[in-house]
């Protein structure tokens, strides 16, 4: 109904997307696992319609982002983020895609200086009083990086702060 509408364009491709990966383990050094390939290539192509139809729009180019780094193409995927954060640099969804991406780059190139980028961009997103989603997401995934990076104190700190808030909160219950 609204062929070249490049918001409608880009849902099409986070629907896609989120097919693709929907269920399936998704490990950050390990990419294109279990991916379903046709929902991934129909992500992509939703996801250039988006960016031809409107290259203003932010989301279509983190869609875009997405889809890469779902196929190992993570240096593609971080040029198109820094895209999308140039056009809304205050979305807080684009610091957390980003700093996956990062930490994907780490895994990739060996380079552990993309995480500590990471923890920057991860750090962005908290806002005291920490008490959104995306706040509690940002905290695991510190937890994880300072994991990767050999700080068990920091990254058992990190997430533990993740579980005890958000929907965490009967987790860390069960866990006292």
């Amino acid at each position: 109904q609204y062929p070249g509408n490049a918001q409608v364009l880009s849902h099409l491709a986070r629907l896609e997307y989120n097919l693709a990966t929907a269920g399936r383990a998704q490990p950050i050094d390990k990419l294109m696992m279990n991916f379903d390939r046709s929902h991934l290539n129909a992500a992509r192509e939703w996801a250039s319609q988006a960016v031809a139809a409107d290259p203003e729009l932010a989301d279509a180019w983190s869609t875009s982002a997405r889809v890469a780094l779902a196929n190992s193409e993570v240096r593609e995927s971080l040029e198109m983020l820094g895209r999308a954060e140039a056009l809304d640099p205050s979305s807080v969804t684009r610091r957390l895609d980003k700093g996956d991406a990062l930490r994907a780059m780490a895994a990739y190139t060996g380079d552990d200086a993309h995480l500590a980028l990471a923890l920057k961009e991860y750090e962005l997103v908290l806002q005291e009083p920490i008490d959104s989603r995306d706040e509690f997401v940002a905290l695991r995934a510190m937890g994880e990086t300072w994991s990767l990076m050999g700080d068990s104190r920091k990254a058992i700190a990190y997430l533990t702060r993740s579980i005890s808030g958000f929907e965490g909160k009967e987790l860390a219950f069960a866990l006292e």
